[in-house]
C-alpha cells in the first residue's frame, strides 16, 4: 500500500521531480521500515522490521548472525566474557574457570585469576549457604540467641527434656521438676517465652519420668502436644502409662496408653498427622498400638513387637511413625546377664514387615534410652547409649536403608568419662540428613552433628556443626525437634548453681 501511495505522489509532481528528504524517516535509526498509518519506525536499528532489533534479519534477535539468540550461550568465549560463556556480562563463572574481577565468579571470590570454590569460612554468602558461612552443606545458622534459662523460677534440679516444634517455628519443651511435676513450657520461633511453665498432668504422681515424649499435635499450628509419661492415678493399681493432651492453656484430655496389674517403668510415643504410635514396656514384652486422634479410637489390638521376649527380654522401647510406617526399637537383654543387652528394631505398616526383630550387633553392654527417626524416603537412623564395666558411657549411631538393610553403625563418642547420662537424640531433617545430639560434661558441651550415611557426616570440615560456645556446664538429657529448615535444641545444664533447661533455634 505504501508503495502504491509514493507512485500517485511521482505522478502528481511528474516524471522529472526529484524527491526531498521522507518526512517519516529520522536520521540516526539506520532504519527504513515505517508505519504507514502513523509514519514512524519502530525504533529497533533493524531495518528489517522484524522488531527483534537484529540488523541480519533472522529473527533470532542476536546481531552475531550466529542464530543462537543469546551471545552468552553461544559456545563460544567472545565479547567481556572471562571464560567460555560466563563472566563479564554473562552469568557467574563456577570454580577454578577464569575471572578478573570477584563479580565473574558465583562464589563472588576471583583469586589471581581464577575463580574460588565456596567455601564454610571464607566470609561471604554463596554456594548453599542460608547466611554467610552457615546453613545449606555449612554447619547450623543461630536463627534464635542461645538461652541460658528455658525453664521456669524454679531451683529445682530438673531433668527428662524433650521438645516438639510447630508450624510457624515456634516450640515447646518439657521436662521434670522434683517438686511440680512434669513441666511444659512454649515459645516463639526466636525462643521468647509464651507465658510460664504449666503443670502438663496434676493428678498423675510417682512417676519414673526418665522417659519421657514429647510431640506436636496434628495440625502443627496450634500449639497442641501430646506427651507420654508413666504414673499412677485413683484407679492405678501399679505405675502405668499414660497419654496427654494439652495447649498453652489447658489440658484437653489424658488416656492410658497400659493400665493394668503389671507395672509399666517405660513408654514413648510419636505422632504423624493424625496417628499416634505408642510403645511401653510390660515386663519385658515390649507392646505396640496405634489410636487416631481425629477419631479418638484405638486403631486394632496391641501388638508385640519381640516375640523372643523369654529369652531376651527388653527394656528401653522408643519409636517413631511417619507415612504409615512405625519403626520401634529397645534393648534386648540377657534374662541372667542383664547388662548384656544389644538394640534390636523391628518395622510396622498394619503388620509386621520384618518376621523377627533386626540386630544391630553392638558391643554387649547396658544399652540405656534410645531413640529413633525416619526420613521422608523411608531411611532409618538410631541412637543409643551403653555404660561400660566401669560405668562409662559410650555413644553409638546406626543407619539403615529404605530397604531397612543396615548400613552400619559406629561410635559416635566414647569414653566419656562422667556419670552424667550424654543422652543421645536423632531427628530427621527436610534437607535428607539426620541430625544428632548428645552431651559431653567432661567437655561441657552438647554435641551436634548431621549425617547422610552411616558415620558420613554432612560437612565433613568440622567436628561439631553446634553455633553454641562450650559452656554448658554439667550437660544432662537433650532433646531436638525439627519442622521445615528449622531445629530446636534443648538440654539440661547448671546455671547459677542451678540445673535448668537452655536451648536455642537453628537454621539450616
Amino acid at each position: 500500500m505504501y508503495g502504491r501511495g509514493l507512485a500517485a505522489l511521482v505522478a502528481v509532481l511528474g516524471v522529472g521531480a526529484c524527491l526531498g528528504p521522507n518526512p517519516w524517516f529520522e536520521a540516526g535509526e539506520d532504519e527504513t521500515v515505517v508505519d504507514e498509518t502513523t509514519g514512524q519506525g519502530d525504533g529497533d536499528g533493524d531495518p528489517s522490521g522484524d522488531g527483534d532489533g537484529d540488523p541480519s534479519g533472522d529473527g533470532d534477535g542476536d546481531p552475531s548472525g550466529d542464530g543462537d539468540g543469546d551471545p552468552c550461550m553461544n559456545g563460544v568465549q567472545d565479547g567481556d566474557e572471562t571464560d567460555l560463556d560466563c563472566g563479564g556480562s554473562c552469568s557467574p563463572c563456577a570454580a577454578e574457570q577464569d575471572c578478573l574481577i570477584d563479580q565473574d565468579c558465583a562464589s563472588a571470590i576471583c583469586e589471581a585469576g581464577s575463580c574460588a570454590a565456596p567455601s564454610c569460612s571464607d566470609g561471604i554468602t554463596n554456594g548453599d549457604e542460608l547466611e554467610t558461612d552457615c546453613g545449606g552443606s555449612c554447619r547450623f545458622c543461630e536463627h534464635s540467641a542461645l538461652v541460658a534459662k528455658l525453664s521456669g523460677t524454679t531451683e529445682s534440679a530438673l531433668f527428662g527434656v524433650d521438645t516438639a516444634m510447630f508450624d510457624d517455628g515456634g516450640f515447646a519443651i518439657t521436662y521434670v521438676d522434683p517438686d511440680l511435676g512434669v513441666q511444659v513450657r512454649w515459645f516463639d520461633q526466636y525462643a521468647f517465652a509464651k507465658g510460664s511453665a504449666v503443670h502438663a498432668v496434676p493428678e498423675i504422681s510417682d512417676s519414673n519420668f526418665y522417659t519421657l515424649s514429647l510431640r506436636a499435635g496434628s495440625a502443627r499450628a496450634d500449639d497442641l502436644v501430646h506427651l507420654a509419661l508413666n504414673g499412677t492415678d485413683a484407679m492405678s493399681t501399679n505405675v502405668d502409662s499414660f497419654a496427654a493432651t494439652l495447649d498453652p492453656s489447658e489440658l484437653l484430655g489424658r488416656q492410658p496408653i497400659y493400665q493394668g496389674d503389671i507395672a509399666v517403668n517405660e513408654s514413648a510415643l510419636d505422632v504423624d498427622d493424625e496417628l499416634a504410635a505408642l510403645v511401653w514396656n510390660l515386663g519385658g514384652i515390649i507392646r505396640l498400638r496405634h489410636y487416631d486422634y481425629a477419631m479418638a479410637v484405638d486403631l486394632g489390638a496391641p501388638q508385640t513387637a519381640n516375640p523372643e521376649f523369654g529369652l531376651r527380654p527388653a527394656k528401653h522401647p522408643t519409636v517413631a511413625t511417619r507415612d504409615g510406617l512405625t519403626v520401634v526399637a529397645w534393648s534386648a537383654c540377657d534374662p541372667i546377664e542383664t547388662k548384656q543387652c544389644d538394640i534390636e528394631l523391628r518395622r510396622y505398616d498394619g503388620g509386621w514387615l520384618d518376621n523377627s526383630p533386626v540386630v544391630l550387633g553392638l558391643p554387649l553392654g547396658n544399652y540405656l534410652t534410645s531413640r529413633v527417626a525416619i526420613a521422608a524416603d523411608g531411611r532409618v537412623a538410631l541412637t543409643t547409649w551403653r555404660r561400660d564395666e566401669n560405668q562409662v558411657p559410650h555413644t553409638y549411631a546406626a543407619m539403615f536403608g529404605a530397604d531397612f538393610n543396615l548400613e552400619g553403625w559406629w561410635l559416635l563418642q566414647g569414653n566419656l568419662g562422667s556419670t552424667f547420662t550424654p543422652s543421645p537424640v536423632v531427628v530427621a531433617l527436610s534437607d535428607g540428613s539426620f541430625a544428632m545430639a548428645w552431651s559431653d560434661a567432661d567437655d561441657q558441651r552438647v554435641h551436634l552433628r548431621r549425617y547422610i550415611g552411616a558415620d558420613v557426616p554432612l560437612v565433613d570440615d568440622v567436628g561439631d556443626e553446634a553455633p553454641w560456645p562450650a559452656s554448658a556446664p554439667n550437660p544432662g538429657w537433650v532433646g531436638l525437634a525439627t519442622h521445615g529448615n528449622l531445629l530446636v535444641a534443648a538440654w539440661t545444664a547448671t546455671n547459677a548453681d542451678h540445673y535448668v533447661v537452655q536451648g536455642q533455634v537453628l537454621s539450616f
